[in-house]
């Protein structure tokens, strides 16, 4: 027998899973997340406490933006395809249990 938080998740889940199952999904809900990963690299840089490494090259700024950018993008959606993946396997292996008890 599921408990109630179990069969709470299997509806859940059989609602919400085609919603965010693609990834324009797991860029909007995990761009923060990634902002929040991303965003030091060009503070660092910018703050200057560094000044050895700090190179004053036309473009410099411009492809740390770049780099800043895409590792926020990269992140949100691979942290959130890992988040939709753990829920997915959750639900299996709710649905499997469920489909055991009822035989």
């Amino acid at each position: 027998m599921l408990t109630k938080e179990e069969n709470d998740f299997i509806e859940y889940w059989r609602l919400e899973r085609e919603k965010s199952k693609h990834w324009s999904a797991h860029l909007r809900t995990g761009i923060l997340y990634g902002l929040i990963f991303a965003l030091p690299v060009l503070i660092n840089y910018l703050s200057g406490w560094f000044t050895n490494i700090r190179i004053n090259l036309p473009g410099t700024l411009l492809f740390i933006c770049i780099a800043t950018a895409g590792i926020a993008f990269f992140f949100s959606i691979f942290y959130q395809r890992y988040r939709w993946e753990r829920k997915e396997q959750y639900y299996l292996e709710l649905k499997a249990k469920e489909t055991i008890k009822n035989t």
